[in-house]
């Protein structure tokens, strides 16, 4: 019973967190919404430098679960030729 009322109390809080941040979303779009172009351009032209850059490539965890699956003959590599061959036939 305990456990059961920590997890509800928890899914509760996380509830409650979930609607103040989607109210707040929603005042902050709203606030957005209603401002002259040329701010809604400025805040567009923000926006984008305050995300972190995206990654370059395949991060180095995910270059050895490919590695390994391919050692272990979970999958099977094949060649560029192979992939753009199948590429072009999937995009007609």
């Amino acid at each position: 019973m305990f456990c059961a009322l920590a997890v509800s109390q928890k899914g509760a809080t996380l509830n409650n967190t979930y609607r103040q941040l989607m109210s707040t979303f929603a005042e902050v779009r709203a606030t957005i919404d209603s401002l002259p172009e040329e701010d809604r351009l400025g805040i567009l032209t923000h926006l984008p430098h305050t995300l972190p850059d995206p990654p370059l490539g395949a991060s180095d965890e995910e270059v050895l679960q490919r590695e390994a699956d391919m050692d272990s003959g979970q999958v099977t590599p094949i060649s560029h030729e192979e992939f753009v061959a199948h590429v072009r036939s999937e995009s007609k």
